[in-house]
């Protein structure tokens, strides 16, 4: 996907931007679509993506463009966790570290912490944390509340040297 093959002024030509909905319109009348109508469909992902001049983008990264002129420098973070929600004041610039922190727990995973589960004995907790494309394992510990902060502790760490 090319990020940057569109301009601010061409994406503005072709499209209108609710900031309060984050929905996208069409301006001209295209095959299959009127003015006025909602531009883009839905990802397997559940991202918007909307194809200008035969270019697939995801509609909250052209959110972005459409509303500060600049390409996102980084990830762009759904603060909601909604992916669909393309409001500007849902999106936010992330690291590839804080994006991946913004998420929900897998419901069957067998604690509600991210970094933290059952060992493979079941009887004990373990304390892990996935940093730059690596996992590392931070112990094994009587107590989930005990491998929590074990891993709370790394995560501060972390979050200081970067």
């Amino acid at each position: 996907m090319a990020t940057n093959s569109i301009t601010q002024e061409h994406l503005k030509s072709l499209l209108t931007y609710d900031r309060d909905t984050g929905e996208f319109r069409w301006r001209l009348k295209r095959p299959r679509c009127t003015p006025g109508s909602i531009a883009g469909t839905p990802s397997y992902h559940g991202y918007t993506v909307i194809k200008l001049n035969g270019v697939s983008y995801k509609a909250h990264r052209l959110a972005w463009l459409y509303e500060t002129g600049d390409w996102p420098a980084s990830e762009l973070d759904h603060i909601n966790r909604v992916r669909g929600d393309n409001r500007i004041s849902n999106l936010r610039l992330a690291t590839r570290f804080s994006n991946c922190q913004n998420r929900v727990k897998s419901e069957t995973a067998y604690s509600k912490h991210i970094g933290v589960s059952r060992s493979f004995n079941g009887k004990r907790w373990r304390a892990y944390i996935d940093f730059n494309g690596k996992r590392r394992a931070l112990g094994v510990f009587d107590t989930e509340t005990q491998a929590l902060e074990a891993r709370k502790n790394i995560e501060r760490q972390l979050y200081a040297s970067t």
